[in-house]
């Protein structure tokens, strides 16, 4: 093959690459929007909310609902790995956001204060606890009476073995959760389960819970 024709080749190729870029890009902010507009339903958002998100990752979820309950409204963040919790306070202070904190958590609990929330919520991050039981007491101490918990997962998938995180329960089956063992977990910590999607962005589940008054 000839210069010019491994010129157009590798041309085609990187254009094509960047085309999938693109388009993968425009799928992620659209089914990301989608998800925002699905939680502020169901959360039921408006100014005045104090709202928690759990394992907050860089935050843009966090900063996408603190406009939602602003300006009367605050949102918690809470992240627990040093690195994690740095680059959470670099995009919050990056957003502008002056409704939102970042609370350093554990792996045993939130740390967050009793009955200080009215609904928390959290985005592919239930499978990672290692200590549920003690997680999701301290979760069900953190909501006021008839709060709302909404926890978005996956199930196992062989795919993702090789990514099954560290310390995780023997019964999780691999990286995920199945959500009838998901519901069961927040069951015995004192949750209700009130509705549950199947069909969530990202080919993920949502189950909605309440702490009962």
């Amino acid at each position: 093959m000839d210069n010019r024709r491994k010129l157009a080749l590798y041309s085609a190729l990187a254009g094509s690459a960047a085309a999938a870029t693109l388009l993968g890009l425009r799928y992620y902010r659209k089914a990301t929007e989608r998800e925002a507009a699905y939680l502020a339903e169901i959360l039921d958002l408006h100014p005045g909310k104090e709202v928690v998100e759990v394992g907050a990752g860089k935050g843009q979820m966090t900063v996408r609902v603190s406009r939602l309950v602003q300006p009367t409204g605050r949102v918690l963040a809470t992240e627990f790995e040093a690195k994690k919790l740095w680059r959470l306070h670099r995009s919050v202070e990056k957003s502008g956001a002056k409704n939102v904190s970042v609370v350093e958590g554990s792996p045993t609990g939130a740390e967050l204060p009793l009955g200080s929330c009215d609904a928390i919520f959290m985005r592919g991050v239930y499978h990672h606890f290692t200590a549920p039981e003690e997680m999701n007491r301290s979760l069900f101490r953190a909501l006021r009476p008839g709060g709302a918990l909404v926890v978005i997962d996956f199930p196992p998938k062989l795919v993702l073995a090789p990514w099954t995180p560290k310390g995780i329960p023997a019964n999780r089956g691999g990286h995920g959760i199945r959500q009838e063992l998901l519901r069961r977990e927040l069951a015995e910590a004192g949750f209700e389960t009130v509705e549950q999607w199947d069909d969530w962005p990202f080919g993920m589940y949502c189950v909605v819970l309440r702490k009962p008054l």
